[in-house]
């Protein structure tokens, strides 16, 4: 299996992982097959290969999928969220947490800060099995951006660069009293710009029409 979301990893960078037929043993070449978008679009910046491996499957091999829940980057988060990540096997064989319990650790910096971990003591995951983790009592309740690094510790895994997951989200502020008002002049004001080929960024306006805030200096603006 593999993954292929430009949200994932750093820089633009992602991990993909395929198993290999065992009739390819003993092959001499190794070839790469890009598949475009739908649409047959790609980023100007191409493509890049890095950190290549071959290895055999190992017994054991828990490790991150991705952050389930929240299924978004922000949202109005409180101060006892209920976080789930998933993880999956990628070993050949079924882990016993009864026998070898599975430590998830979360570290939150940035506008939140806190340490959490959660233990897994009874249950089982089989070879290609994904499935969810709870942390519970994540305090996300101030404004802004925080850094969440999560990580697994396993005895006995057989792979540990999938072991790792760091991902941003943006606490946004909730609208209790009106009539609101936002003139930008004190930050981003909690606002977030998504899309494809998205161009809105916060800041002073300088361009040919739209020169300046309408108050102040700073202001949304796209083009």
């Amino acid at each position: 299996t593999g993954r292929d979301n430009t949200s994932d990893g750093s820089g633009g960078w992602v991990q993909a992982e395929n198993v290999l037929d065992s009739s390819l043993l003993g092959q001499a070449d190794v070839r790469f097959r890009i598949a475009f978008g739908s649409d047959g679009s790609v980023n100007d910046d191409g493509f890049a290969f890095d950190d290549f491996m071959i290895e055999p499957i190992p017994a054991a091999d828990p490790g991150i999928v991705g952050l389930a829940q929240p299924a978004g980057s922000f949202g109005c988060f409180g101060n006892n969220e209920t976080l789930v990540l998933d993880i999956d096997n990628s070993g050949i064989d079924t882990i016993d947490f009864s026998m070898d319990s599975l430590v998830v650790s979360l570290v939150v910096s940035g506008a939140n800060t806190g340490t959490y971990d959660t233990v897994l003591t009874t249950g089982t995951i089989g070879p290609g099995q994904v499935v969810g983790v709870d942390l519970t009592g994540v305090n996300l309740s101030n404004v802004g951006t925080s850094t969440l690094d999560f990580s697994l510790t396993f005895v006995g895994d057989g792979d540990s660069t999938n072991n790792d997951l760091s991902v941003s989200l943006i606490t946004q502020p909730i609208i209790a009293t009106y009539p609101y008002f936002e003139d930008f002049e004190g930050g981003e004001g909690g606002w977030v710009s998504t899309g494809f080929n998205n161009t809105w960024a916060y800041g002073t306006p300088n361009k040919e029409t739209i020169q300046g805030a309408g108050s102040g200096s700073n202001a949304w603006v796209t083009g």
